[in-house]
């Protein structure tokens, strides 16, 4: 599972940060903090979802796929 890389990168390419996304999505910032260091393996569905939809991307590829990768950059 690609979940906590994905994240990283995601707030990094989206020049944002945990404090900021927490604001957006009503998600605690230690929360995001502890998944973004990798303290958490398996975020609950419904923290996986809201930062999917926050950043527009499936949940299939945030959870199974780089998105580091060149095939799979957001435009």
């Amino acid at each position: 599972m690609y979940i906590n890389n994905n994240f990283k990168y995601l707030l990094q390419n989206n020049n944002t940060n945990t404090f900021r996304l927490s604001k957006e999505v009503n998600i605690d910032e230690s929360t995001l903090r502890r998944i973004r260091n990798g303290q958490v393996n398996n975020p609950s569905i419904e923290t996986v979802v809201m930062i999917c939809s926050y950043f527009k991307v499936s949940l299939d590829d945030f959870v199974h796929m780089d998105l580091s990768q060149d095939k799979h950059r957001q435009q």
